[in-house]
């Protein structure tokens, strides 16, 4: 009768995985043969005993995930404040010192002329700057020109003296002004004024700034995104997925706090 097969296969394996014994004979022409059967053990110590790898690992993804949403941003901060700013030149001043230098013809109509004072050479000094902006205030209109919005040229007085300008913008503070003549002109460190109508307030304004080099502040902002981008190319590409979640985490809770922040000062207005 066959062997069930709960009975008779158990003993086989049972026996195969018992050493076999070996005799010694005293005979020392005899030759020694067998096997030993290997113990193996693997296992990590640290000061505190016994580490499982399972817990070295944890240690080591927890170490990764810290350094990619606390330490690569402390970096980056780090490095962008130290980058150099942009040098900003800017300048501007303001003059309210005018007088009532009587009247000039231009385009066949008589004006009356108005001299403001202004900053030596203001002539080819006021428009020297990557933007400027001129400003005049009057008792019946304002007016404005800038780099942005040039005034419009030209017309010539009668002696082809000066070359007058319209403002880019003029804005009347009443109806009885509106779409009186206003022009304007530089000669040397004055500003001239030819008005329709008569003023008794006159108040001039410029500012000008150079911009400077814009290569830094670009560079600063494109460096955020591409190294968090590469980091967490890196951190799959290399098995440091933790790494790569902390960049994730990092760039999840920066988006939130900028809408909360969108969102509250939304609700202030």
């Amino acid at each position: 009768m066959e062997d069930e097969w709960w009975k008779g296969t158990g003993q086989t394996d049972l026996n195969e995985s018992v050493p076999k014994s070996v005799k010694i004979p005293t005979s020392t022409k005899n030759t020694l043969e067998g096997g030993v059967n290997p113990i193996s053990q693997t296992f990590s110590t640290d000061i505190w005993g016994d580490v499982g790898r399972d817990q070295s690992s944890g240690l080591a993804n927890i170490g990764w995930f810290l350094v990619g949403i606390i330490g690569m941003p402390v970096v980056l901060f780090s490095i962008s404040l130290a980058l150099p700013s942009p040098d900003y030149n800017w300048s501007s001043f303001d003059s309210d010192t005018y007088e009532d230098i009587g009247e000039i013809r231009i385009d066949g109509e008589v004006l009356n002329l108005y001299s403001l004072n202004t900053q030596p050479a203001f002539e080819y000094a006021h428009d020297d700057y990557d933007y400027w902006q001129v400003n005049v205030d009057s008792s019946n209109w304002y007016g404005e020109m800038s780099s942005d919005e040039p005034s419009y040229c030209c017309l010539f007085d009668e002696n082809e003296e000066y070359t007058w300008f319209e403002p880019a913008f003029v804005y009347f503070f009443s109806d009885e002004f509106e779409g009186t003549t206003v022009l304007w002109s530089f000669d040397q460190d004055r500003m001239l004024i030819a008005t329709e109508a008569e003023v008794d307030y006159l108040f001039l304004s410029h500012y000008g700034e150079d911009y400077g080099s814009e290569i830094l502040p670009i560079l600063t902002c494109l460096m955020w995104p591409l190294v968090a981008v590469g980091g967490i190319v890196w951190g799959f590409m290399t098995k440091r997925r933790a790494f790569a979640y902390g960049i994730i985490s990092f760039v999840g809770i920066a988006i939130a706090g900028a809408f909360l922040l969108f969102m509250l000062f939304a609700s202030m207005f």
